[in-house]
């Protein structure tokens, strides 16, 4: 567990990030889990959770906490261990990707050839987050309103620098977004990439995916949900040490924002399951009231929690 902060309509509130609650199999009947869950929720005044399992998401909604979680959408840019997943022939994936890959290829170009957003501003590789960005992450926060999970410089700094697990073939990307022709910053997106040997929930073997982990716009020209569309070009840019080749297998991004949503679908984007998120507030705290259990007044991306080192 470690500790966090999250803005409500402009108030900071000090909270707890659970991390990594795992029981092996052959202790799962002693209940462990269970009391593990239970002693985690008197710990604080609110204690959230990212990216819990499906195996461990029963737990979680048995003990009533609070489920926020956000829909997943997926691009394929490789489809070979897609179709061997979904055909069970590996033969006949390969007979078939190479079509299904020249179509999305297609799509994407004619995707970023008619974005608009795409004329107008451009990604540029960042190795930190500039310090001098920050009084932009405040301000934000103001206009937004509602609950999110704190943003600075710093935040974004130390995501990058620092490690909890050891995943050798994770990589991850800064990229702020500039508009062309000028020095201003407009925003930035945060991608991770990694190689699984196995996606368990889908049975993909052998996949590198790209997943956009946090975005942010600092223009009132440039709408978050017109942004993905630069963040789905900053996922596929190879990571500086590439994985197993040139860019990822597919993108995934997480939203419960319902423009975001209709922009991914509209871009060729496909549900596939949801990022798990559920939290607990302490009775009577700010964040027990119940206008907290609507996904609609928050404001929350996948790198929350210790989603981002995954």
């Amino acid at each position: 567990m470690f500790p966090g902060e999250i803005t409500l309509d402009g108030k900071p509130t000090p909270v707890i990030w659970g991390s990594a609650l795992g029981v092996p199999e052959k202790y799962r009947a002693t209940g462990i889990g269970l009391m593990l869950a239970m002693k985690m929720q008197t710990v604080g005044a609110w204690m959230g959770a990212f990216g819990v399992s499906q195996i461990a998401l029963p737990l979680y909604t048995n003990l009533r906490w609070v489920n926020l979680s956000l829909p997943r959408y997926v691009l394929v840019r490789r489809s070979r261990r897609f179709l061997a997943a979904l055909t069970g022939s590996e033969a006949l994936a390969a007979i078939l990707a190479p079509i299904a890959d020249a179509a999305f290829a297609v799509q994407r170009a004619g995707r970023t050839a008619l974005s608009p957003v795409h004329r107008r501003y451009e990604l540029v590789p960042a190795p930190e987050m500039p310090e001098e960005l920050a009084d932009r992450f405040v301000a934000h926060a103001k206009e937004q309103g509602g609950a999110a999970p704190h943003r600075s410089p710093a935040w974004i700094n130390w995501l990058l620098t620092t490690e909890f697990n050891d995943v050798p073939t994770r990589r991850t990307n800064l990229h702020l977004v500039r508009r062309k022709g000028t020095v201003e910053i407009s925003g930035y997106i945060l991608t991770k990439q990694r190689h699984f040997d196995d996606v368990t929930q889908r049975h993909v073997k052998d996949v590198t995916i790209a997943a956009v982990q946090d975005w942010m716009s600092f223009d009132d020209a440039l709408p978050e949900h017109h942004l993905l569309a630069l963040a789905i070009n900053a996922a596929l840019t190879p990571a500086p040490e590439v994985i197993r080749g040139s860019t990822a297998d597919a993108v995934e991004i997480c939203t419960a924002d319902p423009a975001e949503q209709r922009a991914l679908r509209r871009w060729g984007l496909v549900g596939m399951g949801q990022l798990n998120f559920l939290c607990k507030p302490a009775r009577g705290a700010d964040l027990a009231d119940d206008k907290w259990r609507d996904p609609a007044n928050w404001r929350l991306r996948p790198a929350e929690g210790d989603n981002f080192w995954t």
